[in-house]
């Protein structure tokens, strides 16, 4: 038992850091809007229902489904058949074949699975996330599609010109082309005892969310209707060979093989053929296959982002000269209205005021100018992290600040720190300097209240929205910088900079909640840093108020 309550709170925990994760979000509501919630790809995991699982109901399960005759044994390497076989024999020759186990999945059981239903209408369908940094996108239809269907090979070369890889069209556009994205790829599903998916996707900035949703469609459109050119066919055909060849001198790949001839009805041969048969692929296959398998005319178009920045532009794409229709749904793919977006705000605030009330709630500016150093130690906790790592956290007027986080018995795992100058990041004993954008923003902070000096005139509201139950004040600090206050208390809730490393453009949220008094000053004692889709979580522990640090520290 001990053993299944740790299992049992892993996957808890984990269901618990999907709730704030967009990535996690967005996968789970496109498998409810392609099959529904009666279908096992469509049904997920809650809290509620995990916490009324028992150790009884898994054994339940196990005595029910775990049988000799629902199950596969392969074995690979250099054996003796022979004694191979008695082994066997010896250590599952008790266990008994269930006579009824095919009576568990016929029609009107629990275990039947009901087709899922094709919608006739390409839609959109936006689930918003007001805190989500990026916007998720995925362009899906159902296939009905098995491997031992003739165009089962046409299929994959399609889906490999169309977004398989970094060779791919997809990717060459909305990466390489358009700089939407990181990377942009697609997938075709194959599925013996119900419906597929094919699938195309990326993670971009809110900005360009509707451009890289055009360009899906396009690319999808371009491929349907005009035909490959003979140079992609055959880079598409050599890209699997020499794949084939890789994977079969893996052992797993001839065992996955094996099981996949017994399981899916193929032909012993099956394999054999395999190259010859993408060999086979034609020009117009591949065209056969696209019409057929990727289609636009009934496609979900799911965006799971900050609806206030995207839903705009998304409310002007269209297929055919047609405004594609917009529905929206909640993280759990129940429907919901269209939600508010932007509330009016009254002419009489402005962001002089935000920010002076915010001063105001959180001590008053006599108490904050007193303030030179804070110190704060913090518990981390990083998801599917075997450790929870220690943090402490210095800061001294004007803009001197160090992080340092460690685990005991393993010692620093990170450090990071900020003269006033110059700046670094240390890990696993490599130290990396500060970027120029990275110490012109440290230089930029004039003490330890921003609030206090930063000029408001040069600042804008950009909206007001409802986040997580709180309306919001959105205030836009520079062009890479945005504040959330709370419009009743007006305390900061959320933080939102991007930035540039290595090249790259990060964006990354820092939430501020539990909010206490220490020394007079209202600071909060919780963290989450979101950067993609992890989320690491600081609970402050202590914070100590104009302790002495001498400025060396922080070299």
């Amino acid at each position: 038992k001990e053993e299944f309550n740790q299992e049992k709170n892993i996957l808890l925990d984990n269901i618990k850091n999907d709730e704030k994760n967009t990535v996690s979000i967005a996968r789970r509501v496109e498998n409810v809007l392609a099959y529904g919630f009666d279908h096992p790809y469509g049904e997920f995991i809650t809290k509620e229902s995990m916490e009324k699982i028992e150790l009884k109901d898994a054994i339940k399960f196990y005595d029910d489904y775990f049988k000799p005759n629902n199950a596969y044994l392969v074995i690979i390497g250099d054996i003796d058949v022979k004694k191979t076989k008695k082994l066997v024999k010896k250590l599952f020759g008790k266990w008994k074949n269930d006579r009824d186990l095919e009576r568990k999945f016929l029609k009107g059981s629990k275990n039947e699975i009901k087709e899922p239903i094709q919608q006739e209408e390409i839609t959109i369908n936006v689930i918003d996330m007001p805190n989500s940094a990026n916007s998720e996108i995925t362009f899906q239809n159902l296939v009905d599609l098995k491997m031992i269907d003739e165009d089962y090979y046409s299929a994959l070369i399609a889906n490999r010109i169309f977004g398989a890889g970094p060779e791919s069209r997809l990717f060459n556009n909305i990466r390489e082309d358009k700089g939407y994205a990181y990377g942009a790829y697609s997938s075709i599903g194959d599925d013996k005892y119900s419906k597929a998916k094919f699938r195309a996707s990326t993670s971009t900035r809110s900005q360009v969310t509707d451009s890289a949703l055009v360009e899906i469609i396009k690319e999808i459109n371009k491929i349907n209707k005009i035909p490959v050119s003979a140079e992609e066919l055959k880079n598409a055909k050599a890209k699997y060979l020499g794949e084939f060849v890789l994977a079969m001198e893996r052992p797993s790949t001839i065992a996955n093989y094996a099981i996949n001839i017994e399981s899916n009805e193929l032909k012993s041969d099956y394999y054999k053929k395999f190259l010859s048969n993408i060999n086979a692929v034609s020009i117009k296959d591949v065209q056969n296959a696209a019409t057929k398998y990727f289609s636009l005319k009934n496609a979900q178009l799911v965006v799971t982002g900050k609806g206030s920045e995207i839903i705009d532009n998304l409310e002007k794409v269209s297929f055919e000269n047609k405004i594609i229709p917009i529905s929206y749904f909640d993280k759990y793919g129940n429907p919901i209205d269209k939600p508010v977006f932007n509330k009016e705000i009254s002419s009489e605030v402005n962001v002089k005021a935000i920010f002076l009330n915010y001063v105001n709630a959180i001590g008053g500016i006599d108490v904050l100018n007193k303030v030179k150093s804070i110190t704060t130690n913090a518990s981390v906790k990083i998801p599917n992290a075997p450790f929870s790592p220690k943090a402490e956290i210095k800061q001294k007027h004007p803009n001197l600040n160090s992080l340092v986080m460690s685990v005991e018995g393993m010692g620093t795992l990170m450090s990071q720190k900020f003269d006033g100058e110059n700046g670094y990041t240390e890990q696993m004993g490599q130290k990396i300097p500060f970027e120029k954008d990275q110490i012109n923003s440290e230089k930029e902070k004039l003490g330890l209240f921003e609030e206090i000096y930063l000029d408001s005139s040069k600042m804008e509201i950009i909206s007001l929205n409802q986040i997580e139950g709180k309306d919001l004040y959105k205030i836009k600090i520079n062009e890479t910088t945005f504040r959330y206050y709370d419009a009743k208390t007006y305390l900061l809730i959320m933080k939102e900079e991007t930035s540039s490393q290595a090249g790259n453009e990060i964006k990354s949220i820092t939430k501020y909640s539990n909010y206490k008094q220490i020394g007079g000053v209202l600071l909060a004692h919780k963290r989450e840093v979101v950067s993609g889709p992890q989320t690491i979580v600081f609970e402050i522990t202590s914070i100590k108020l104009n302790e002495e640090i001498d400025d060396s520290f922080f070299k």
